[in-house]
Formats: structure tokens, sequence, C-alpha cells
């Protein structure tokens, strides 16, 4: 029974184990001052939206973090006057990226 009820959560979890590094070094880029709204990931890229002290910094972080490249803002930043913060919406690719298949013979 036991092997049935871990199988039941492993298989529909096996999915998730090739994205969790790259949300927790997502994560990891926003100060303790600040703090996360939303993480999406896909194969290619990761988009972050939160709140931070400098927006900019956490960019810098972002773009400095091993597993992303090409960090950018997607929007531009805003003021959060009542938390002395900075919202942001940001994007990087993924550099652990699944590689494109290619067919035998040829290309993708």
């Amino acid at each position: 029974v036991r092997s049935r009820i871990l199988a039941g959560v492993i298989e529909p979890t096996r999915a998730w184990r090739p994205i969790l590094p790259a949300i927790a070094d997502a994560e990891g880029v926003v100060p303790s001052s600040g703090f996360v709204y939303s993480i999406d990931v896909s194969p290619e890229r990761i988009m972050v939206r939160g709140e931070a002290p400098l927006a900019s910094d956490v960019l810098r972080s972002l773009e400095e973090t091993p597993r992303f490249t090409d960090a950018a803002f997607v929007d531009p930043t805003s003021d959060v006057s009542e938390r002395n913060s900075e919202s942001f919406h940001l994007r990087a690719d993924r550099t652990d990226a699944p590689k494109a298949r290619t067919k035998a013979g040829g290309s993708s």
C-alpha cells in the first residue's frame, strides 16, 4: 500500500524536479527586505514579479546568477511608497534550458 501511495505522489511531481532549482535561484535574488508576488517558469525562461527596496539590485542579482542570462525588466518599476520599495516584473533566459531535440539525419 505504501509503495502505491508514494508512486501516486512521486509520479505526478516528477515533472516539477527540473524547475525547482530555477525557482529557488529566482526567489533567492530577492532580498529579505522584499518579497516575491509570483514566479513563472517555462523551459526557456523565468519571470519574476515582486517588491524590493531597489528593483535594479534584483535585476543585477538575477543576471549574476549562473542559472540565468539576459535578465531584463518586462515592465517599468513602480514605487510602493507605503513599504518604501519598488515593484518589479523581470524576465531572464534559463541557461539550464533543455536543448532542442534533433531528428535523426536532420535539424529540429
